[in-house]
């Protein structure tokens, strides 16, 4: 019998899941294995036999509900925004820098234990297979961002929780807000869930 996940996504929930790479045949294995149903929210129900088929299929449907601030949330990270999207974001690089977010988020990345990190990259790896299949879902800009590495998303932890008060003016408006932790005990994924302010206007398609 599958084991059910029912997640409910939001960027900074992305946080604590993470990343990509990995090897071809245990992610054509986590696309294949992994389903998602969407309900009338616009919440993504993931059944998976397996917590890397479930990151992956988390890291899919996120792309598929909010790729373009995934994937803008993830260039602040490397403090190259400025670099993607113009001037406007020369503060938030240098505040990104002067934190040394980047080099320690390599780190982060290579400090990772053998039972963590094949469920870092599923999760990115559903990011990048998500973009590559749906390029036409994506505009230029933030498409330059590709590929998503397994440090990028812990870049964007470390970027969230040490952002000044002014920087997180992106978290403001979503409509659900609920962080997605691991419990570490059972390596079973523990999530909060709960609708938005408002439904989407109607049911959304299933993948």
């Amino acid at each position: 019998m599958r084991r059910f996940f029912s997640i409910s996504f939001v960027l900074a929930a992305a946080l604590a899941l993470m990343a990509t790479g990995g090897a071809a045949a245990r992610q054509a294995g986590a696309a294949s294995s992994s389903e998602i149903l969407w309900d009338s929210w616009g919440v993504p129900h993931i059944f998976a036999p397996d917590l890397a088929s479930a990151t992956y299929a988390f890291g899919q449907a996120q792309m598929q509900s909010h790729g373009h601030l995934v994937l803008r949330l993830y260039g602040q990270a490397r403090g190259r925004a400025a670099e993607y999207w113009g001037p406007d974001y020369v503060e938030a690089d240098r505040y990104v820098r002067l934190m040394g977010i980047p080099a320690r988020a390599a780190q982060w990345w290579a400090g990772q234990t053998p039972a963590i990190r094949p469920d870092i990259e599923a999760f990115v790896a559903g990011i990048n297979d998500y973009a590559r299949a749906h390029p036409d879902q994506l505009a230029a800009d933030v498409r330059a961002v590709l590929p998503v590495t397994p440090a990028d998303v812990m870049a964007h932890v470390q970027r969230v929780h040490e952002a000044p008060p002014h920087c997180r003016c992106l978290f403001r408006n979503l409509p659900v807000c609920d962080a997605l932790h691991f419990a570490t005990t059972s390596g079973v994924p523990v999530t909060t869930t709960r609708p938005p302010a408002w439904p989407p206007s109607g049911p959304r398609s299933m993948t």
